[in-house]
């Protein structure tokens, strides 16, 4: 009979055991580890992407706040010269300055608001909601030529001012000093 050689049949059966015992720990300690941090990498790079989208749509806003910034530069003539309210006291300061400017004495403003308005055809002119008219007689005194500068200076005011008629007044003998009553019409936006 043989000898069974314990040494050979332990190391024959000891090393495979261990080696299974190893990796049966690798599995039960390791794995869970392993999975852990494989969800953690997939859950940060489903962050990441939502911190991206996130991150356009903050550029996305405020390249929009940029565009709004510019055509409120564009529309900052247009609320000037069409007013989002009546504002009568800049209106009659307006009106005060442009007749100085041209050497015109002024000697009466009369403001009041408009409701219809006629055209040259004398019917009444149709006017939107949103667009408020007033109606602004101004009496001022001076000469022809100063009369002149005081319509030209009207027309590159930034305010709409449409001369309806003038009427001239006798002019005085001594001054050569004539009166005129302009009627005009200035426009707004109503809210």
């Amino acid at each position: 009979m043989k000898k069974i050689d314990i040494s050979h049949f332990s190391s024959g059966l000891v090393v495979p055991v261990l080696i299974i015992a190893g990796i049966l720990f690798g599995y039960l300690a390791l794995y869970p580890q392993y999975k852990q941090i494989k969800d953690s990498k997939s859950e940060l790079a489903a962050k990441e992407t939502a911190a991206a989208d996130k991150k356009s749509s903050v550029n996305s806003i405020k390249n929009l706040v940029a565009q709004l910034n510019d055509k409120r530069a564009q529309l900052a003539p247009v609320e000037e010269s069409l007013p989002l309210s009546p504002d009568i006291p800049e209106l009659l300061a307006n009106l005060e300055f442009l007749g100085r400017q041209s050497g015109m004495v002024v000697e009466n403003i009369q403001v009041a608001p408009l409701q219809d308005v006629l055209g040259p055809d004398g019917k009444v002119r149709e006017s939107s909601d949103k667009l408020g008219m007033i109606r602004a007689d101004m009496t001022v005194n001076g000469r022809y030529p100063q009369l002149l500068a005081f319509i030209l200076n009207m027309e590159t005011n930034l305010r709409l001012l449409d001369v309806q008629s003038i009427n001239f007044g006798a002019a005085s003998s001594e001054s050569q000093n004539q009166s005129y009553v302009l009627e005009m019409i200035t426009y707004y936006q109503k809210p």
